[in-house]
This record gives C-alpha cells, sequence and structure tokens, in this order.
C-alpha cells in the first residue's frame, strides 16, 4: 500500500535541539511515517561509528608513519655495520663477509625507498 504524506512545514533542522525532535515535530504534523526513528536512529549511530573508525585511522596512518621512520633508522644503522665490518678483514669462521657491501647497498635502498613512500604519504596528508 502507498502511504501519502502532507508536506512538512518547512524548518531548519539546525533549530532542533536533536535529530529526534525534528522527526517528531515532522511526525506530529502528519509529513513523515510513524517508524522513521530508527530509522534516523540508526544514521545517527553509523556516524558515530565512523567518526570513532576516522579518528582509528589517523592514529593507525601516524603508527605507520611512525614504524616506516624506525625501519628507516634500522636499516640505515645496519647498512653502516655491515659496511664497517666490510672494512675490517674476515672473522675465521663467519661467513659472507665477501657480501657485506652488496647487502648493506640493499639495506641502503630499501631505507632510500621506504623514505619515498612516507612522503608520497605526506604529501598525501599523512603525518
Amino acid at each position: 500500500a502507498i502511504r501519502v504524506y502532507q508536506a512538512c512545514t518547512f524548518q531548519p533542522l539546525h533549530r532542533f535541539k536533536s535529530m529526534a525532535a525534528a522527526v517528531e515535530k515532522r511526525k506530529s504534523q502528519g509529513c513523515v511515517p510513524d517508524d522513521i526513528l530508527p530509522t534516523f536512529e540508526g544514521l545517527s549511530q553509523l556516524k558515530q561509528a565512523a567518526a570513532a573508525t576516522f579518528q582509528v585511522a589517523n592514529v593507525t596512518d601516524a603508527n605507520i608513519v611512525q614504524r616506516m621512520h624506525e625501519t628507516i633508522v634500522m636499516y640505515e644503522e645496519s647498512a653502516s655495520m655491515l659496511r664497517r665490518s666490510a672494512a675490517q678483514p674476515p672473522v675465521r669462521g663467519i661467513s659472507g663477509h665477501e657480501g657485506y657491501s652488496r647487502l648493506a647497498d640493499d639495506y641502503e635502498a630499501r631505507a632510500q625507498r621506504i623514505r619515498e613512500v612516507v612522503q608520497m604519504l605526506k604529501e598525501g596528508g599523512f603525518q
């Protein structure tokens, strides 16, 4: 069955103390269905949940950027230690000495790529 409602008298929503008060006023005028309030309450809850989610996302974004900075430092420190070790004579019983310089290059390249991603994130609004 199709229900027809009369036109509501226009009153801006900001004049009401709450969305529920606005809906009640319109219901009393007979221009909205009686069961509309749960829909608005659901939308209000959805809005609150979305706001909370965005807040968590912002915290997570900040954590990601911070973790990326920490990773850059870790790679740079590791590359520095590898370069110092590569400059020393090989230690008997420790293998891989000949690959320290190449590994240091790889770590520096990784740090640079992460630094570029951090810059892109900052340009995109992440802090």
